[in-house]
């Protein structure tokens, strides 16, 4: 009984052997293959292996020599389909199949012949669209041209381009009446016809907010569209982008009901859920210039159902104390222009002068081609002491304020540019206790030469005419020196001195650094840094220089930097360590 027993297992044991080969590891066998493709290369060879499906099954347990051969067998007929979409329709393929100790080889020489050009392009438009001029622009510059060799990529990505901007365009039917290519591989020539009918063009209907915080019509100026405008999705992320910049909303939804249609007006509806009305922030840090610092603030986001808001910021360091309010009126667009009315006490105090003093401005902020504009009035009054001069001064000043940032990372950008340009000036005949006029500009240019590499320019340029200098504000002198400035200099430290040796400030600034950064590994730089500049009362005079070495982490909220920088025209070249935070831009 017991000899009958193992024999009925092991005669299913070798049916199942049968059924299943296994390996000695225990995994199921597959069948040694390799593919070999001669005559081609780059992207043909690439979509002539994706098409293969002898490559697509090497490799799977269920290949077997018979199924192998029947693969073979369908090989020249995908080859052929494989090269079609780059223009070959007439290959000449030779192939073999080969085995040597239990490994298949199959072998395929192909010779891709003359391309297929285009004879013909006809592309055209029916419909309400038909007289578009930016879909005529689209058809003009269709991506295939005669002539060309057929390229059916190109096509296929031209025809998707075609409805993605129509239906962009509030063609929202658009579909394509005749689309195909005909191929005459004898004559080698294709010819492409498309037709798209573009359907009735759609439009804004009536937009609606659901919230309860904001006055309607306040929300409508935030739309780049009206009713009965053309409908366009661009105009609707253009709004969604709008509102997400007030950053006084937690949940933005913009939804077209195109059921709800009254013809060709789709309704919008956009569900908003207000942020809460009130925001603190606080902070702390130390920075070289300034000392221990902190900083609390209050921003009153929502004031009243048209989005006036009220902040206040108190700023304690070392150096510069401070305490503003400000509150701000949305004018126009309310992403683009503004009305601010804004109250500052400052108190500083450093190597180069003590002052005290109020500030009260009134300021319109707009946004013209990509350029930040402020044009402000400001009321300063202020006592201070600097060198021998010890005064109080009053000056009611207007102005503006240009500025343009361009990155391609708000926070760790390797390419990318800042721009600035401040330009003020007041009168002894509207009260100021002197005349002057100034002139302020800076600039800054980030370039990445190589993947590890990155090179920061700087630069700043002032200039003053004034008609009695002693009365000028230190908040309204030139000084140089410090971590944004000559490092190597303490802040504020360089500039004209009086008899007493005391730095009073100057008329004029010049400013310049190159400093170069290589990545040393993940979020850690190396940086090697030479700085020029000084403050004076004429060019003529000469610039300090400091270079130095540094390390930058870029954190999530910018880089950290920490510099140990020489001041090359002191006696001794004293070293001086500057430790900054903050934007690159």
């Amino acid at each position: 009984m017991r000899r009958r027993i193992v024999l009925i297992l092991n005669f299913f044991s070798a049916f199942i052997v049968c059924l299943f080969p296994v390996s000695a590891s225990g995994t199921p066998t597959t069948l040694p293959v390799e593919i070999v493709i001669k005559g081609i290369e780059g992207d043909l060879e690439k979509n002539v292996r994706a098409l293969l499906s002898l490559s697509r099954e090497r490799g799977s347990p269920d290949l077997t020599a018979e199924s192998l051969r029947l693969l073979y067998k369908k090989a020249p007929g995908e080859i052929e389909t494989a090269l079609q979409p780059f223009g070959y329709f007439k290959p000449v393929i030779s192939s073999s199949l080969t085995e040597r100790n239990g490994t298949y080889r199959a072998t395929f020489t192909i010779e891709a012949g003359p391309p297929v050009h285009v004879s013909q392009v006809r592309v055209e438009l029916s419909g309400e669209g038909s007289e578009d001029v930016r879909l005529q622009r689209l058809v003009r510059n269709f991506p295939i041209r005669k002539g060309d060799v057929l390229r059916q990529h190109i096509y296929e990505t031209g025809k998707k381009d075609l409805l993605k901007e129509t239906t962009s365009l509030g063609y929202l039917d658009a579909s394509f009446a005749i689309h195909e290519i005909r191929v005459d591989p004898d004559a080698g020539t294709a010819t492409v016809n498309l037709l798209l009918d573009t359907g009735t063009r759609y439009r804004f209907g009536r937009l609606t907010f659901l919230q309860n915080a904001y006055d309607p019509k306040y929300l409508s100026r935030f739309a780049p569209f009206a009713y009965g405008d053309p409908y366009s999705n661009t105009a609707l992320l253009d709004l969604e982008d709008a509102l997400t910049s007030t950053n006084d909303f937690s949940l933005i939804k913009i939804q077209p009901d195109r059921e709800d249609a009254l013809g060709e007006y789709i309704p919008v509806e956009v569900e908003l859920v207000p942020k809460p009305p009130n925001a603190y922030t606080l902070s702390a840090g130390y920075g070289t210039d300034t000392g221990l610092r902190g900083t609390a603030g209050w921003e009153r986001r929502r004031v009243n159902a048209w989005g006036h808001s009220l902040r206040t910021h108190l700023a304690l360091s070392e150096t510069r104390n401070t305490l503003s309010a400000g509150y701000s009126v949305p004018l126009g667009k309310p992403t683009q222009e503004s009305l601010d009315i804004d109250a500052a006490w400052t108190q500083e105090h450093i190597k180069t002068s003590d002052s005290e003093g109020l500030t009260l401005g009134l300021s319109r902020k707009m946004i013209r081609r990509r350029w930040q504009e402020r044009l402000f009035c400001n009321l300063i009054h202020e006592g201070f002491e600097t060198g021998e001069d010890d005064r109080t001064s009053t000056f009611l000043i207007p102005g503006g304020t240009w500025s343009r940032i361009s990155s391609d990372d708000p926070v760790d950008p390797g390419k990318g540019y800042r721009l600035g340009l401040t330009l003020s000036g007041t009168s002894e005949a509207i009260g100021s206790s002197t005349s002057f006029i100034q002139a302020l500009g800076s600039a800054m240019v980030i370039r990445s030469p190589w993947k590890d590499g990155r090179i920061h320019l700087r630069g700043e340029l002032g200039m003053t005419g004034v008609d009695d200098f002693s009365k000028l504000t230190p908040s309204l002198r030139f000084y140089a020196g410090g971590d944004q400035s000559v490092r190597g200099y303490s802040y504020e430290e360089l500039g004209p001195r009086d008899d007493k040796g005391d730095v009073v400030g100057g008329r004029y600034l010049l400013v310049g650094s190159l400093e170069y950064m290589h990545r040393i590994a993940g979020n850690w730089w190396g940086a090697a840094f030479y700085d020029a500049g000084n403050a004076m009362d004429s060019f003529s005079k000469g610039l300090k220089q400091g270079a130095g070495l540094g390390v930058r982490w870029m954190s999530p909220v910018g880089p950290v930097r920490l510099d140990l920088a020489f001041a090359l025209d002191e006696p001794g070249t004293p070293i001086r360590i500057h430790f900054s935070l903050g934007p690159a831009l």
